[in-house]
């Protein structure tokens, strides 16, 4: 005979009403259940719920229960009250809480109840919050991110939740910036049926939402009569389309601010956001031309769905200024080096003629062209010149020098920008004059150099000290093993001597990285005519050497990688391979040079280990 033990309100006085499998079977979900001593039944069933002429409180298959009022943690079989032999049983009064629209820097607090609804103590050794750190989940005092859950959450003095007690999680809700959050709080228990509970919260993230940069718009001193444009961005930071209906300046406004004539249609319609992907947005531009050397003033006015800010108001600024343009000047317009070298940019020659020292306050120097894959960016200085890839220091832009890697071989074109004390920025709409340009061309002047680098999807960070270990190899004609000297040219056989004579036909390994994700290079001067070696040529090779993630145990995983062959500076062909783990090797193409033919010729042979 199985026991039912039914919680009612009447667990809260220390009662519980008692009844058989076989009559809730018959009530259904919400269906009729009698309440002892009420003289009636929950959902007035009746004496005969399951309409067959029996009445419940005589029917012998009832075992004399139907009468019988047991005590808190007992459970009626046969006609008698017995200790309901069950065990600790988590209940939460809701799994999901969903705070709707709360603006920044505001707050909303919600609250969930925990109840043991077992007969054995409840046992909550942890409770852990993940998640946006908006959420800040409390019990009582004590906030969980910070500290554990009290041993006694319910406060009579025996550890853990006794049965039918309960406690309180308390969430607020406090969000630091517009846009949709997520966490969750994982409640471990010794409820043998489920060890843990999770309570997901939610945030902004069914409402649309409009999100305004900058939320004012400072001009600062502008020449009069001349105008100096700035970008507005609208972004949607909601669950649902955000609609824009107007963007408008008050009536106070200034004249001297206008909107650009190439507005929107309206309403303009953004996507909701979608997670891991940039906010939807739009940009819009305000002018700004000043007919005096005064200050001015405006607002500009932008109507939405958005339930919380329907409307926003950005207040514009600016002030006619007599202040004179800085000009920005490069010392060295045109630039020749080899790839992975370090290049110093000369800004000091530029001027502000009213500016403290006749010089601009600031220097910006802008890379508008790269080679594809290439990642450098200006650096005041870098920690370990060996390793400018990944320690590099980010510019001062109060000073006029700049230092510059460049890591592929191509052409780079960096623009620079000068700034002064009043904020006018040349070149600009407010102070034209030709762009302050600097051309790298970064080209190899070696007659064969191989380059090689590699993407690792599951490493986050593939500049820092932890990565995969990827290696490049050149093997001479007469080689026939991999990693073997002499002829395998490779980390541990950096400079052999192959022939014939001096350092002609040597090859040598330029760059070499252990941690991901490049690049590896390396370079053959001179090399000897491949017809003396009976149809064998120079090959390059690959070897994914680790994949180990020694942080986690684990493994970092597959790793795409490419590879490039240059011959006499130009590229002579480029090939890309997703190698899977370590000890995988990959033959990616031979070297033919002679006097009459200088190519590549592509094997793209792998293998699950080295060959």
């Amino acid at each position: 005979m199985k026991r039912v033990l039914l919680w009612s309100v009447w667990a809260v006085v220390g009662f519980a009403g008692c009844i058989t499998e076989n009559a809730i079977n018959e009530g259904g979900a919400g269906g009729a259940v009698g309440i002892p001593g009420d003289g009636g039944v929950l959902g007035d069933a009746g004496s005969d719920p399951d309409q067959g002429g029996t009445d419940a409180s005589t029917d012998g298959g009832t075992d004399g229960c139907a009468d019988v009022v047991c005590a808190f943690g007992e459970a009626c079989e046969d006609g008698q009250c017995v200790r309901f032999a069950g065990g600790p049983e988590i209940s939460v009064s809701r799994p999901v809480l969903d705070f709707g629209r709360v603006p920044a820097n505001e707050e909303s607090r919600l609250s969930v109840t925990v109840t043991n609804i077992g007969s054995l103590p409840l046992e909550i050794p942890e409770v852990v919050v993940n998640g946006s750190l908006d959420f800040l989940v409390r019990v009582g005092p004590v906030e969980l991110r910070r500290q554990n859950i009290p041993a006694d959450p319910d406060d009579d003095g025996t550890p853990g939740l006794s049965p039918g007690a309960s406690f309180e999680l308390t969430i607020t809700y406090a969000p630091r910036v517009e846009g949709p959050d997520r966490a969750e709080v994982i409640i471990f228990s010794n409820d043998p049926n489920q060890a843990d509970v999770v309570v997901s919260l939610a945030g902004n993230g069914n409402n649309p939402c409009i999100r305004v940069n900058p939320e004012a718009l400072a001009f600062g001193g502008a020449l009069p009569n001349r105008e100096t444009t700035r970008p507005l961005r609208i972004e949607s930071c909601g669950g649902q389309p955000l609609e824009i209906f107007s963007i408008t300046l008050s009536d106070d406004t200034a004249p001297a601010f206008a909107l650009t004539p190439a507005l929107p249609e309206f309403p303009l319609v953004l996507p909701a956001v979608q997670r891991d992907a940039p906010p939807p947005s739009q940009d819009i531009a305000i002018g700004f031309t000043p007919p005096a050397i005064e200050a001015y003033a405006g607002t500009a006015i932008i109507s939405s769905n958005d339930p919380v800010r329907p409307v926003i108001e950005i207040p514009l600024t600016g002030r006619g200024s007599d202040n004179q343009c800085p000009v920005a000047v490069v010392a060295d317009a045109v630039i020749n080096i080899r790839p992975h070298t370090i290049v110093e940019l000369d800004g000091s020659l530029s001027t502000d003629p009213d500016g403290p020292n006749g010089q601009p306050l600031h220097y910006e120097w802008l890379i508008t062209q790269r080679p594809d894959g290439s990642s450098g960016s200006p650096a005041e200085r870098f920690e370990d010149r060996r390793r400018p890839a990944d320690t590099g220091i980010p510019d001062d832009t109060s000073t006029p020098n700049v230092l510059f890697f460049a890591d592929f071989a191509g052409s780079y074109t960096l623009e620079l920008r000068v700034i002064d004390n009043q904020g006018l920025m040349a070149p600009s709409d407010a102070c034209p004059q030709p762009a302050a340009i600097v051309q790298i061309e970064s080209r190899y002047d070696a007659d064969v150099y191989v380059e090689m680098v590699w993407n690792t999807p599951g490493d986050p960070d593939q500049t820092d000290g932890d990565g995969t270990d990827v290696d490049l190899h050149v093997r001479h004609p007469n080689g026939r093993d991999w990693s073997s000297a002499p002829f395998d040219c490779y980390y541990a056989n950096i400079d052999p001597d192959w022939g014939p004579v001096g350092d002609a036909g040597d090859p040598r390994m330029e760059l070499e990285d252990i941690n991901g994700a490049g690049p590896e290079i390396i370079s053959v001067n001179a090399p000897e005519d491949t017809t003396a070696f009976d149809g064998t040529y120079y090959r390059v090779g690959v070897h994914y050497y680790r994949a180990d993630n020694f942080v986690t145990g684990g493994t970092w995983g597959p790793s795409e990688v490419t590879t490039r062959i240059y011959l006499e500076g130009a590229l002579a062909g480029e090939w890309v391979q997703m190698m899977a783990d370590s000890g995988n090797f990959w033959e990616v193409a031979d070297v033919v040079w002679t006097p009459d033919e200088k190519g590549v010729i592509e094997v793209n042979r792998q293998f699950d280990e080295l060959p």
